[in-house]
């Protein structure tokens, strides 16, 4: 294994798919690009659009100007994140980049894994009931279905275990 894509957004879960990753990569001496994508929400429309053309257009541009601005605010928090667990990804002396994009989080991650050659792809699972699933998409799933390469899908860790992991801290610090 050469290159491993590592898929992370700002849920808790990045912080274990960051730590399997670096541990994978520790042990075959892979490459790491730390990956993170915004979703583009397309479809969204302004109604009204046939009743006054000139409001319509004025209301359209004050809309993609807030929306620049947001997705200025999202690309500057992720770009720090990103960098954030590259820089702490040398310490384990791990190669690593990192990449911010925006679109379809599932298509995005299998077509970036694709162009840059990906032996596999390490990404969370949320642990969202079926039903939430269903209605929303998983990326995971997707990403499953349609990589290019090999997928390794981190589970979240049940309460039970997160508690025995602090607790064991705890005693190792005291």
């Amino acid at each position: 294994m050469r290159k491993i894509l590592v898929a992370l957004d700002r849920s808790e879960m990045s912080e274990q798919v960051f730590d399997r990753a670096v541990t994978l990569a520790g042990a075959t001496g892979a490459k790491l690009l730390f990956l993170h994508v915004t979703a583009l929400f397309e479809g969204m429309t302004l109604s009204g659009a046939g009743e006054d053309l000139e409001a319509y257009m004025q209301q359209t541009r004050e809309m993609e100007k807030l929306g620049l601005q947001l997705l200025r605010s999202f690309s500057d928090r992720a770009e720090a994140a990103l960098s954030s667990y590259a820089n702490r990804a040398p310490s384990a002396e791990l190669d690593t980049e990192y990449s911010y994009r925006f679109g379809d989080p599932g298509r995005t991650i299998c077509d970036v894994a694709e162009e840059w050659g990906a032996d596999a792809i390490v990404l969370g699972r949320r642990g969202r009931n079926a039903a939430v699933e269903f209605l929303l998409g998983s990326v995971s799933n997707y990403v499953l279905h349609h990589a290019p390469c090999s997928v390794f899908v981190v589970n979240p860790r049940s309460k039970v275990e997160s508690e025995t992991e602090e607790a064991a801290a705890g005693a190792t610090t005291a």
